[in-house]
């Protein structure tokens, strides 16, 4: 049988098909895989365009599965699984069940969060909480974390507000602070800061602007302003955050893993029954060098300390999320 996975996000989709081979053990082939750079949030682009990006990327992965197996088409899908941002709305989320149902006519279909899909990556679709509570940490352009304590029958979240409602320890915030730090800079104050300091930050300087293609502070104006909503071009500055050996950016980093740190002891406390948490890493922030870039381990360092070595284990995806939402139905 064929199952179709989505990882749909703010500026891309991704559909996945693969077919399995043994449901008991959820071992699987993939078929075909197909991406999109468009939206499938409702809440970007609409409900009619979200719409349209879904039945566009799906048509094209099984254009290419049709090079495997010429008769696929999506009324032979077995189940859909769709991991998407902007289904936290009833409304948005009914939008997709409704087409999978009634036009589509499967009803195998289920339709989460996007972090959900990141959850599922690493845990292959296993939901099981008998032993451990299971969460994602999902930190790339955006920030949420969304956790089970029933078997996946329902899902908590803390975050994912958007890059203006907060999220603290976002890629966007990361990439907000290291401008003002330059805005900062040009207006004079870092005058008084250590040499060394004072040359990290024109580093930063030069390496921001040659990312813009600027050459003075001033162009940040048009060249940030101009991509208003562009949410993944201030995100894009986090990495030089993180690589970064300035002090400014130190203190930056500190307070973000406190922000990434918080949520997920939300997220705990919102769970009906405390036990062992297993935490999933997800996106660009926290899986640089493989889990153990300095974000990754300063958080891992805190959450140890607070719930204790033996109470917390962290995962990286296993697979991808588009994926990992397929094996959600099997």
């Amino acid at each position: 049988m064929y199952c179709i996975g989505i990882d749909g996000g703010g500026t891309n989709v991704r559909c996945v098909i693969i077919k399995i081979v043994d449901a008991q053990t959820k071992k699987y082939e993939q078929v075909s895989i197909f991406n999109l750079k468009q939206s499938t949030n409702p809440n970007n682009v609409g409900r009619e365009k979200a719409l349209e990006s879904l039945k566009t990327c799906m048509d094209g992965a099984i254009q290419e599965a049709k090079q495997i197996d010429p008769s696929i088409s999506l009324d032979k899908i077995y189940s859909f699984a769709l991991a998407m941002s902007g289904v936290g709305d009833e409304t948005n989320r009914l939008l997709f069940v409704n087409y999978i149902k009634n036009d589509l006519k499967c009803n195998r279909v289920i339709v989460e969060n996007d972090a959900v899909g990141a959850l599922a990556s690493a845990t292959l679709g296993d939901f099981s909480t008998e032993t451990s509570n299971k969460a994602v940490l999902i930190c790339g352009t955006g920030m949420i974390a969304v956790g089970t304590d029933d078997n996946g029958k329902t899902f908590k979240r803390t975050a994912g507000w958007g890059p203006l409602l907060g999220d603290v320890g976002s890629g966007y915030w990361f990439g907000s602070k290291l401008l003002a730090i330059l805005t900062n800079y040009e207006d004079g104050a870092y005058h008084d800061f250590p040499s060394e300091e004072v040359n990290e930050l024109q580093l930063l300087q030069k390496q921001v602007f040659s990312m813009l293609n600027i050459h003075q502070t001033m162009d940040l104006i048009p060249a940030i302003y101009s991509e208003s909503g562009n949410w993944g071009l201030v995100a894009s500055f986090a990495e030089l955050v993180l690589q970064s050996k300035s002090n400014s950016c130190k203190q930056i980093i500190e307070e973000g893993v406190k922000g990434l740190y918080d949520k997920i002891c939300m997220l705990n406390r919102l769970f009906t029954t405390q036990k062992r948490l297993v935490l999933v890493l997800s996106g660009s922030v926290v899986t640089h060098a493989n889990g153990e870039g300095v974000v990754a381990s300063l958080l891992k360092q805190k959450l140890q300390q607070k719930f204790g070595k033996d109470s917390i284990e962290f995962l990286l995806p296993q697979v991808e999320p588009c994926v990992g939402a397929a094996l959600l139905l099997v």
